[in-house]
Parts: C-alpha cells; sequence; structure tokens
C-alpha cells in the first residue's frame, strides 16, 4: 500500500525521532504491576520501556512498529535497560501478530491517523484486547472534512494531518468495531497547512 510504504519511509529515515506524539496520554494509562501491554508505533521505545518498568517482573510489554529502524533504535534503547519483560518488534496494525484476547492495554500516540482503513486497524485492536482491558489513543481529528486532495495525498497521511477525519465519524468507527463505550477527551485545536485539527485522547474498553 503506497501510503504505508510512504509513512514506513519517513520513520526509516536515519534523521527521524521516532516521536510524533500528538496527546499526552501519560497520566491516562494508569499501568499496573503484571499486566500485558501492547503500544502501537512504539518509536525509539521511551515510553515502551517506561511501560515495562511499571508492568514489572510479572507483565510483559510488546512495541510495535511498522518501521525496521525504528525498532532498531528501540533495540538499542533497550540494551542498556537490563528489561526481561519487554520485545520490540515490525508490524502492520491492520494485521496484528497476536492471538486474539491477548492484552490488558493497549495504547497508541498519533499513529491511528495514518491509517487508511481505520475500521480494520480498530478491530483489530479490539480483538487483540482481553474482556476488561482497556485502549488508550492519542490521535488527531479534522475539524472541518479535509479535501480528497488531502485526504488521498500519502505525503500529507505521513505527515500526520491527511489523515484526519471529523470526531463524529472517528467515535462511529471504533464503536463499530466492537466497542460498546469510549471516552474522548479534547486536547487542543491547532491548524496545519491552514487546516484546523483537534488533538484527542481516546479511552474506552472492551466488556
Amino acid at each position: 500500500m503506497l501510503t504505508l510504504e510512504t509513512v514506513k519511509k519517513r520513520y526509516d529515515n536515519e534523521k527521524s525521532e521516532g516521536s510524533l506524539g500528538c496527546a499526552n496520554i501519560s497520566s491516562f494509562l494508569n499501568i499496573r504491576e503484571g499486566e500485558i501491554i501492547l503500544e502501537l508505533g512504539s518509536g525509539r521505545g521511551l515510553q515502551t520501556i517506561l511501560s515495562a518498568r511499571q508492568s514489572g517482573d510479572k507483565g510483559m510489554v510488546y512495541g510495535l512498529d511498522l518501521s525496521e529502524k525504528m525498532v532498531e533504535k528501540a533495540n538499542e534503547s533497550l540494551k542498556d535497560s537490563e528489561l526481561k519483560n519487554l520485545k520490540f518488534l515490525t508490524g502492520d496494525l491492520h494485521r496484528l501478530p497476536f492471538e486474539n484476547q491477548s492484552f490488558d492495554l493497549i495504547y497508541s500516540n498519533c499513529v491511528l491517523n495514518h491509517s487508511t482503513d481505520k475500521l480494520k486497524a480498530y478491530q483489530e485492536i479490539f480483538r487483540v484486547l482481553k474482556p476488561g482491558g482497556k485502549i488508550v489513543i492519542g490521535d488527531i481529528t479534522a475539524v472541518h472534512r479535509l479535501p480528497e486532495s488531502v485526504s488521498n495525498d500519502p505525503e500529507a497521511i505521513a505527515d500526520c494531518y491527511g489523515g484526519a477525519i471529523p470526531k463524529k465519524e472517528y467515535e462511529e468507527i471504533i464503536l463499530s468495531a466492537g466497542f460498546q463505550k469510549i471516552n474522548i477527551h479534547s486536547s487542543r485545536i491547532y491548524e496545519k497547512n491552514g487546516f484546523l485539527l483537534e488533538s484527542i485522547i481516546i479511552t474506552g474498553g472492551r466488556s
């Protein structure tokens, strides 16, 4: 898929910092000892490593990223941590390489907007989330629907704005994926390349 290849190329760039979070999700995670956790779009792995420390020896944390370069950089960060409960791997959020009902917590920050099939992505998240598990997603939405020339532009999608959709539509997609109740917390409204975007944090769970 051209869009995924464009995103991958951007993050494979040696100069990429691999951290384009659009919201501060840390205070929403509430990680407990022993939890099995998945971060989607783990980048250099800084938040993932912190999550592994909080989950402790009885927990397990996985960091999934589309970019092989980012996974390499994350593993470099991991070398100095002495953590045994953390694994970084490459993968596609539309085809998560995990068994059904594997995770207590799944989180990501400014990743899902890259997806051109958000319903499939959230269906996969729902599939691998345990009953009683929770999601924390930082992302962006469009205050007004973006023109097709932007929403169909792989470079705009890779640049963290072309994939933004209206908040109501975003909410409907998540509910259609199987989640029964979610909360959307508005972070801020800002302008990028002439378009108004809203940074949001989504919390919810699986019954």
